[in-house]
């Protein structure tokens, strides 16, 4: 009885918990976060469309297992010394091996007082020395006339043969010369054994247009351009490049640099792998793993919420 009622009084005189409305977590802060933009490797790749220019497609051509002989003509004996042994000094360090002395230019560099009166003559007095009569070996008709036609302080044109890696013999007819043939044991040999060979370059420095710069920017400039397929019509305005060189004042042009990281960048990777074909996305990969070791780590960007 006790214990019935002492429960029973305890049930009564126990007041009801008011039911009170569930109060919101207070809301919690996201701490600013952190970005990290890593913008090397789109820049990179936008640099190599803008300055490769492969011959219809093929893979950017440069010289492989043929030595580089640097020649220069029409202009004075010391000038002309200075530019060939200055980019011959760079093909080496890219690993090509220059050629002796007396050896027959295969990288030409020409002087001129009017670039454009000297590429139209040349190509008439010798024009199988720009056209040598073979498809996919240089930029084409229209690109050979602005070569003759430009206003630029250098000019450059280029041949290039799509060549058989194992043997070194073209895979491309030209005229004159024995119909070419491939032996081959799989079809998947083929695209891994055509690389492009560079075979001549052809240079014309305008004087009267190139003037404010020292040898040494000079002769960066002509190497840039003869160990490399590179597009005259590039904008390069948004990179570190040699290639921006003439876009300056004359009066500035003397304290410019010459070959930059980026340059070396690109030209050092381009000749890590000779005996390759390689296109333009695989060289801008190439070209970004090499800068890493040269650029500063990418900019911290905050974002607050």
């Amino acid at each position: 009885m006790w214990a019935t009622l002492g429960f029973t009084s305890l049930t009564l005189q126990t007041a009801p918990v008011p039911q009170t409305t569930p109060q919101e977590a207070p809301a919690s802060r996201v701490d600013d976060v952190q970005i990290i933009a890593d913008p090397l490797p789109d820049a990179v790749r936008d640099f190599v469309d803008e300055v490769s220019a492969p011959v219809h497609d093929r893979g950017i051509a440069r010289w492989n297992s043929q030595k580089v002989c640097v020649g220069a003509v029409n202009m004075r004996n010391e000038a002309a010394q200075t530019l060939i042994d200055h980019v011959s000094a760079v093909a080496l360090d890219l690993g090509v091996e220059p050629g002796e002395p007396g050896c027959k230019p295969n990288v030409l560099i020409v002087g001129a007082a009017d670039g454009a009166a000297m590429a139209s003559g040349m190509a008439e007095a010798r024009p199988r020395a720009f056209r040598i009569g073979a498809s996919r070996v240089d930029q084409g008709r229209a690109a050979f006339e602005r070569f003759r036609t430009s206003d630029a302080p250098v000019r450059w044109w280029q041949i290039s043969i799509p060549t058989d890696s194992w043997t070194g013999r073209p895979v491309v007819q030209i005229r004159g010369q024995p119909t070419p043939s491939i032996e081959i044991f799989a079809k998947s040999q083929m695209r891994g054994r055509i690389r492009d060979d560079l075979k001549r370059v052809i240079v014309i420095v305008d004087f009267n247009k190139a003037g404010g710069m020292t040898f040494d920017q000079l002769g960066d400039y002509i190497a840039m351009v003869a160990f490399a397929q590179v597009d005259p019509e590039a904008d390069t305005s948004g990179y570190q490049t040699v290639l921006n060189l003439f876009d300056r004042p004359e009066v500035e042009r003397a304290g410019a640099g010459g070959l930059t990281d980026w340059d070396r960048a690109y030209l050092s990777t381009l000749y890590d792998y000779r005996n390759e074909r390689i296109l333009p996305f695989r060289q801008a990969e190439l070209m970004t793993t090499s800068l890493r070791s040269t650029t500063p780590p990418p900019a911290v960007e905050t974002v607050e919420h």
